[in-house]
């Protein structure tokens, strides 16, 4: 699956990513034409001229976010999910206000559900840059709202990002008012230093607990 390679790579691919989708100009290395050939091979992306362009909706939709779902679905699903669903849409209707919510990831242990909300978002903090810190944030009360809507007793709400969240030279955590409000709401974060495959589901298995595999 292409979503290993981008997971096992975040930051070459982020880079890979931001030349198909918005043109950045990148001395291409042969990590960065290892993942253009694979990215051809599964279909995203197609040859034209000198470069490559993205192939169709779907496929950017996929480039530039999509994967994650799939990485998380497949981590699921090997760790003993009954029932994934991604891109699940939800109606509902309170009264005479009607609305739509869609959740990401969705997952069934038994009688208890796991739903995840998945961001692709820059891989680094950089200091003065206060738009990642919204966007997480945002993310945040995004996955606690379908914690407040949609998530029966027994279940579990996570939000997957792919920055990093974890300054492990100094062991402490980046963003920590993003950790704390997580906390706060009991929403499990998964960030890029959880994305190796082999961590990412020893993640699942502790928010979920032996008891629901």
């Amino acid at each position: 699956m292409f979503s290993k390679l981008i997971a096992g790579d975040y930051s070459s691919f982020e880079e890979v990513r931001d030349h198909l989708m918005l043109r950045d100009p990148i001395e291409l290395s042969a990590t960065h034409r290892a993942m253009l050939e694979s990215a051809e091979h599964a279909g995203l992306i197609e040859k034209r001229g000198l470069g490559f362009t993205v192939a169709a909706n779907d496929a950017r939709r996929y480039l530039t976010g999509g994967w994650l779902e799939e990485y998380i679905g497949l981590a699921l699903s090997e760790i003993g999910a009954e029932e994934i669903t991604i891109g699940q849409k939800i109606r509902w209707q309170v009264g005479e206000f009607v609305g739509e919510n869609e959740i990401d990831v969705m997952a069934s242990f038994g009688g208890d559900i796991f739903m995840c909300s998945c961001k692709a978002l820059k891989s680094r903090i950089v200091p003065g840059d206060e738009r990642v810190r919204v966007k997480l944030m945002q993310a945040l009360h995004e996955a606690d709202n379908l914690a407040d809507h949609f998530n029966c007793p027994g279940g579990v709400v996570a939000l997957a990002v792919t920055t990093d969240l974890l300054d492990e030279r100094n062991r402490l955590v980046h963003y920590q008012q993003l950790h704390g409000k997580a906390a706060a709401l009991g929403v499990n974060l998964i960030a890029l230093d959880d994305l190796p495959w082999a961590k990412l589901k020893g993640r699942l298995v502790g928010f979920l607990g032996g008891s629901k595999l």
